[in-house]
């Protein structure tokens, strides 16, 4: 079974100073209800979960909780830090029989992503759309950026294959991608997604927004 790890105190002090004990557990935001935390920042909260509980190896419950979220990059001791690590998700727009086109991060404009010029950040790419193949592009206006694959289905792809290659990825339903971006100059850069062998041929858009390091 799982068990979450937390500080041994009474039912005294947890009624009186419950604030107290918990004030240096440093939690990530999360949605008033399941649906907005699936639809936002699951990863980031899985995170924090797996950091703060304890997995028995000998539970089958447990080694196959972790061996689903280790493709998606959430293990145990791992960091996630929403400035840096951005999660791009694209999944059905509807009911199977009804799909005709995809959704980035659950909708069909999705919020911008920021980024700092000269940083490192790391995009995970993850195709969770059953219908069809999907490929992603991450352009410039001056064409096609460069990134660094860094993982692939959780595994880290080996040091030959990290070297830096144009910003296209064409991806199968249930696949995910880990690349390390890291923008050059202030500016907008675009993710375009889009299953280009579909019966229905589609395609949307993400924004990325490059700004200044030293911005507020």
């Amino acid at each position: 079974m799982v068990s979450l790890v937390v500080p041994g105190i009474s039912l005294t002090i947890a009624r009186s100073s419950f604030n107290n004990v918990f004030s240096k557990v440093d939690f990530p935001a999360y949605g008033a209800t399941d649906q907005d935390t699936y639809g936002t920042n699951l990863l980031e909260v899985m995170q924090f979960i797996f950091n703060h509980t304890t997995f028995d190896s000998s539970n089958e419950l447990d080694q196959a909780l972790l061996a689903a979220y280790k493709p998606l990059g959430v293990e145990p001791g791992k960091t996630f830090d929403p400035a840096t690590d951005h999660i791009v998700i694209v999944s059905p727009d509807g009911p199977e029989s009804d799909t005709t086109g995809g959704l980035l991060n659950g909708s069909k404009t999705p919020e911008p992503l920021v980024m700092r010029v000269g940083q490192a950040h790391r995009l995970r790419l993850i195709n969770i759309h059953g219908d069809y193949r999907v490929l992603f592009t991450l352009e410039s206006s001056g064409g096609l950026v460069e990134w660094r694959q860094l993982a692939k289905d959780g595994a880290a792809v080996a040091t030959g294959l990290a070297g830096p290659q144009p910003a296209r990825l064409l991806t199968g339903p249930g696949e995910t991608a880990d690349f390390e971006l890291r923008p050059d100059s202030v500016g907008d850069l675009i993710l375009n997604v889009g299953a280009p062998f579909a019966e229905r041929p589609w395609k949307l858009a993400l924004p990325i927004r490059v700004i200044p390091d030293s911005a507020p």
